[in-house]
């Protein structure tokens, strides 16, 4: 199982998040942009061209259960276009959900991210607090102290895997994105 990005964000998503203006942007890379490094191409496109830096979320799922939010940063033009200039693995759009907010919690370069758990069950909740977690730790921990700290919530994460993976199994239905993260149908993937 590993995350997936989804082509759109369902309703029940939606209400969960508790926002309803989630915009679908284009993504035109630009020559110059550098994967993972939003904020800073952002800015350096800025430096030559008209628009402001616009905050926000992107998303990928996790067997269908767990919700990862990523902030991104992109292009908003003048006419309040917005246009993502980095690489996003070879997508022609992406979700987004402008947040400002997300200015109030960038640490350097870094931009945080956030897991919510879809579904009512401790196991999950407290396996996308784990996640949560390692996404700390790029704030917390110099890149040689990170490791042990990894391995420690790897061991926890072990734990709840098989209700992660046993949930997503049952909550899939066969018309949606299978929960491994293949982005192909359950019908044409996991039966």
């Amino acid at each position: 199982m590993k995350f997936y990005i989804p082509n759109s964000i369902s309703s029940d998503i939606r209400r969960k998040l508790g926002y309803v203006k989630i915009r679908k942007i284009k993504v035109i890379t630009h020559p110059n942009s550098i994967k993972d490094e939003c904020l800073e191409n952002v800015r350096s496109y800025l430096a030559n061209h008209q628009g402001e830096v616009q905050l926000g979320w992107k998303f990928s799922l996790l067997g269908n259960v767990i919700l990862r939010l990523i902030a991104h940063a992109v292009v908003k033009k003048e006419n309040n276009d917005l246009i993502c200039i980095s690489p996003n693995e070879d997508l022609k759009e992406i979700n987004f959900l402008p947040d400002n907010s997300i200015k109030n919690m960038i640490e350097g370069k870094y931009l945080p991210g956030k897991h919510l758990s879809l579904i009512n069950n401790k196991n999950i909740k407290e396996y996308a607090l784990l996640l949560d977690k390692v996404e700390k730790l790029k704030f917390e921990f110099l890149p040689e102290n990170i490791q042990v700290e990894l391995d420690i919530i790897h061991s926890k994460a072990s734990f709840y895997l098989p209700t992660v993976y046993s949930e997503s199994i049952k909550i899939t239905k066969m018309d949606e994105c299978c929960y491994c993260g293949s982005g192909i149908l359950r019908a044409f993937c996991h039966q």
